[in-house]
């Protein structure tokens, strides 16, 4: 890969400065991941709705949630799935019009990897008709069944 390329005709401190940015990068994905939650929860709550965030330090996982708030099916899918699609399709385009596709690769790859309790949710809510509203909370997400 080009990008690759060019870094090791850097020599091995270019080589170290990108793989660097990649944990740089991929850490702060995990960020802009929660905050896009955080918008989408925001978007479809009631407008005295309080978005907070957290961390669980037993899971070692950051979190967005809007507690207190029951979202439709359809629209807790929607907030599980924003950063998928949002956090994704920025390093698609950013990294490539850079010129670093293979950081653009893994970068969304390890961010993506995060996304799984996400898409476990949604394969919850998906397989589960009964579920018709979900709140998200600190501890996880509560599924409301007719």
């Amino acid at each position: 890969p080009a990008d690759l390329d060019a870094a090791d005709a850097g020599g091995w401190t270019a080589v170290l400065g990108w793989i660097v940015g990649l944990a740089v990068v991929s850490a702060a994905s995990f960020g802009v991941h929660e905050l896009v939650h955080a918008v989408f929860f925001k978007l479809f709550a009631p407008a005295a709705a309080r978005v907070t965030f957290g961390a669980n330090l037993e899971t070692c996982m950051i979190y967005a949630c809007a507690e207190g708030v029951v979202y439709s099916r359809r629209r807790y899918m929607a907030v599980c799935l924003a950063p998928t699609v949002i956090v994704t399709a920025a390093f698609a385009l950013g990294f490539t019009c850079l010129g670093y596709p293979l950081l653009c690769y893994l970068a969304a790859g390890l961010h993506l990897s995060g996304c799984v309790g996400d898409w476990y949710y949604v394969r919850t809510i998906l397989r589960d008709r009964r579920i018709v509203a979900c709140e998200d909370t600190s501890f996880g997400v509560r599924f409301f069944a007719r």
